[in-house]
């Protein structure tokens, strides 16, 4: 037994150290450390690693072998590696399987094969056919050559070698230049010419925010050119605004950023304008992108929502370039349309593209119609003078309409100018107006020339230890009083616009605010425009001032409040007043009793110093004057809540005591009412507080539904009783009797569709009713109308109003409003508005009646017919059909 072992033992060690033969000099050569032979020598077991060689140039190494004779197939087990000496190729693997008769080999398990090209290919299984050159990878396929920089990944892969081709069955991706990633189906690779294309749906991302959709695709690596069908670009992907474009064919350099295409439509965001409805787009049969230049041919543009009918208006031009460095659009033989009729004609012109806030080019013009001046056509043009200043050039051209009401409107030239500019801490606006060849029917001299000058200058001087430290500036002038009513419609371009038409205003001020306190100074001149003599025209505050400061003292639980103000006033030419107000407040922390009642203290001091000089009410002798005033304040809230009803009951009285008296102001016009009964200064007389001793009796109730918030009850009911009488105290407030007028509000929101306010004074003795106002509005389906009455007989005001607005939306384009008003106690209707309307995403249409009865020196009554009409975004127009004069 025992030499049987060791005869079979030194037999296995001589089989191990010389190199066998396995089947003829062309099959397989074995250098192993061990090997087991079985079946007669037709199995060949190989243990420990070892080596295996071909004549035809095959190199095997793995940690195990298994060779069947009869069949001649070599299976591998175990980090297997197969060189190929003549192909210059490798293939790994965990286990691999040679048929030699067939010339194939077969991997499974973490394969990779190498080229001698570079390609390295992963697979979960590798097929190799050496007769006909072919490699076949199936699971998780990844084809990478680092040094053309490209993966392709798919579930499946072949590799023609001898053509050099690759291609895949199924989703493929692929990521090209380490920047372009491409999703398709069955790509093909052709390795020599290095180009991807594909016959089947293809998405490309160049990681610029671009995103390509192509039906089928051909992309030339070393060039970057990508030629597709049916392309979708969408720019600036999931960012703020995107856009999108659609191309027939399209052949794309991605190196100099150039195109050519067919049929090109162009979708911008739909947000462009504001308006989520709108469609923005350019329809061209060709276009061509060279750098930062895109040209399209035959172009027709329009931000209408896309129909199936023709849009409200269009723009169809001969060419249209976009010059992305200018930021421009150039239109070349444009045609304006609306509903396809062709309104206006272009030879040329450009303005700035959307995607720009600052870029020389002209701006949306806008027709205008004047009862006084005529039809004018305005076409601003604006102008980048640096990276922080620019400017606006706004040209008026009158009687652009072949009509006026004037006959010498097409001698008036307008122009105004708009400079801006914006520095690191401070900016400046000025907005200047000529108009030459009207004059005005105010004027006392031959001249014909309207002007004017708004400008207004801000600085942060951003002083240490200030939350805020501006120093701003305004100056206004015009030449004629009417200037701002009757170039109402040219100065509403400018934000420099005044918005009392009767009062301009200049001023310089410094503010200056911190933490403990605010404090803001400066002059001021005013020019009254409205019935005032030359010389009596301008009051000027020389200078004003205002200071405030919180605080609080530990010993006293409430908060400290002290303001100052004052100025030096000069007006009516020789009117002078110099006042300087020092206010001192303390209120206290609330307090609530057992018993649920909110207390709290009130206490109010004013110093008031006055020199004047000519003054109607106030004296040539300096007056010192010191008044305070005290108030007690108790509330007693009272809730109950339901199942469907939250109630809140608030009785409120406060006490008030002012031992000093006050200034007389018993002819001065003031008015109560319920939401200003509790206020400190409810009369509105600024430094004198309220007269005597009152107490101020109140109470509010609400009603909310919880399961309806459009249902809602308020009423508040509130009264004045005093000491004694005052004389002093306004007479229009009935403040100054012993019992006011009893002041109330209603407020009834029944539902979403009907509503009451009612705002009501009654005299104590429940005979007169000095105050009514009723506002009302009634809504149903697309009928919705408000009332609103006003009705007030006191000893300084006798008004009877009835006024009445009304819209009914016809459909979801068409409506028709109504608006009026009417004088009951003089028995006149102070105006007619009814207006119908057509109103689309980027059209509106319109025709109004407007009938006035305002009469301001040049501007006199009218009855009008105007037609109107707004594209969205272009331009806006508005003329006067008809004009007749009242006689």
């Amino acid at each position: 037994m025992i030499n049987s072992f060791f005869r079979s033992l030194i037999i296995s060690i001589l089989l191990s150290l010389i190199n066998l033969n396995a089947f003829g000099q062309d099959q397989f050569n074995f250098n192993i450390t061990e090997v087991e032979i079985l079946e007669s020598g037709n199995i060949y077991n190989g243990y420990k690693r070892g080596t295996i060689t071909t004549n035809d140039g095959l190199i095997i190494t793995a940690d195990r072998f298994k060779y069947n004779k009869t069949l001649n197939i070599l299976n591998t087990y175990g980090d297997v590696i197969i060189f190929d000496k003549i192909e210059n190729s490798s293939i790994f693997s965990q286990k691999a399987t040679y048929i030699k008769n067939e010339e194939k080999i077969s991997t499974e398990g973490d394969s990779k094969a190498i080229d001698e090209n570079g390609i390295t290919i992963t697979a979960d299984k590798l097929k190799y056919d050496k007769i006909q050159n072919i490699v076949n990878a199936y699971g998780n396929v990844q084809i990478n050559n680092p040094l053309k920089d490209y993966t392709i990944s798919a579930e499946e892969a072949t590799y023609l070698k001898n053509e050099e081709k690759i291609f895949s069955k199924g989703i493929t991706k692929a990521i090209v230049k380490s920047r372009y990633i491409i999703d398709s189906e069955d790509v093909v690779y052709l390795v020599n010419d290095n180009i991807l294309r594909s016959k089947k749906n293809t998405f490309i991302n160049d990681q610029r925010a671009n995103y390509y959709y192509l039906d089928k695709f051909n992309f030339n690596i070393n060039n970057e050119i990508l030629k597709g069908d049916n392309v979708k670009v969408v720019t600036n992907f999931g960012l703020q605004q995107s856009d999108q474009m659609y191309l027939t064919n399209a052949i794309i350099n991605f190196k100099d950023r150039s195109f050519t295409a067919g049929n090109t439509e162009i979708r911008a965001d739909k947000k462009m304008f504001d308006d989520i409805n709108n469609d923005p787009r350019l329809k061209g049969v060709s276009s061509k992108g060279e750098g930062n230049r895109t040209t399209v041919k035959k172009g027709v543009f329009t931000s209408c929502s896309d129909n199936p009918e023709c849009p409200p208006w269009h723009i169809k031009a001969q060419k249209i370039v976009h010059d992305k460095e200018k930021k421009q659009l150039i239109y070349d033989n444009a045609i304006l349309k609306v509903y396809n009729v062709p309104i206006l004609y272009f030879p040329k012109f450009f303005h700035p593209d959307p995607t720009v806030k600052r870029q020389s080019g002209f701006l949306r013009p806008q027709l205008n119609d004047s009862s006084i001046l005529g039809s004018s056509l305005y076409v601003p043009y604006f102008q980048v003078l640096s990276d922080n200043k620019d400017i606006t050039w706004r040209p008026t051209v009158f009687n652009v309409m072949g009509l006026s009401s004037s006959s010498a409107s097409d001698k008036i030239h307008m122009l105004q100018t708009e400079y801006r500019q914006k520095n690191e801490y401070s900016s400046f606006i000025a907005d200047v107006g000529i108009m030459h060849g009207y004059k005005s029917q105010l004027a006392i001299d031959d001249k014909n020339t309207q002007t004017h000058f708004f400008a207004n200058f801000k600085k942060d001087l951003n002083y240490d230890n200030f939350l805020t430290s501006t120093l701003s500036a305004s100056l206004y002038k015009v030449n004629n009083d009417s200037y701002l009513k009757i170039f109402d419609s040219s100065l509403s371009q400018t934000p420099l616009n005044p918005v009392n038409k009767n009062i301009l205003s200049s001023h310089v001020s410094l503010v200056l605010d911190t933490n403990n306190y605010n404090f803001d100074m400066g002059v001021k001149a005013q020019e009254n425009l409205k019935d005032k003599r030359n010389s009596d025209r301008y009051s000027y505050q020389l200078p004003h001032y205002n200071f405030s400061k919180n605080f609080y003292l530990e010993s006293l639980p409430g908060l400290f409040n002290f303001d100052s103000d004052g100025n030096n006033e000069l007006r009516d030419t020789n009117v002078f007043s110099t006042s300087i107000n020092n206010n001192l407040n303390f209120q206290s922390n609330s307090y609530t009793s057992k018993n649920g009642f909110s207390n709290n203290f009130k206490a109010y001091y004013s110093n008031t110093n006055v020199i004047a000089k000519k003054h109607p009410t106030l004296k040539n002798s300096p007056t010192v004057r010191f008044d305070n005033i005290y108030e007690f304040v108790s509330s007693w809230p009272l809730s109950k809540k339901t199942l469907n009803y939250k109630n809140l009951l608030v009785p409120k009285v406060s006490y008030r005591i002012n031992p000093n008296g006050m200034d007389d102001l018993s002819g001065s016009s003031r008015r109560v009412d319920a939401s200003t009964i509790f206020n400190i200064d409810r009369l509105g007389t600024g430094g004198t507080f309220e007269d005597g001793q009152s107490l101020t009796l109140g109470v509010n109730y609400t009603k909310a539904n919880l399961q309806n918030t459009d249902q809602r009850f308020d009423y508040s009911l509130a009264t004045v009783l005093r000491n004694k009488k005052s004389d002093k105290i306004p007479v229009s407030s009935t403040l100054n009797e012993t019992k006011s007028n009893i002041f109330g509000s209603f407020k009834n929101t029944f539902s979403e569709n009907f509503s009451i306010d009612y705002d009501f004074a009654v005299d104590n003795n429940f005979k007169k009713v000095p105050y009514n106002s009723v506002k009302t509005k009634f809504s149903i389906n697309n009928f919705v109308t408000e009332f609103n009455f006003v009705e007030e007989n006191s000893s300084t005001n006798d008004t009877n109003t009835l006024s009445n607005t009304t819209s009914f939306l016809l459909d979801d384009k068409n409506s028709f409003s109504f608006k009026t008003r009417r004088n009951r106690k003089i028995n006149l209707t102070e105006y007619y508005d009814l207006v119908y309307e057509y109103k689309n995403d980027c059209l509106i249409a319109g025709v109004k009646f407007r009938k006035t009865y305002y009469e301001d020196r040049e501007l006199k009554p009218k009855e009008d017919l105007l037609f109107t009409l707004t594209l969205v975004p272009l331009t806006t127009y508005e003329h006067r059909a008809d004009s007749l004069d009242f006689k």
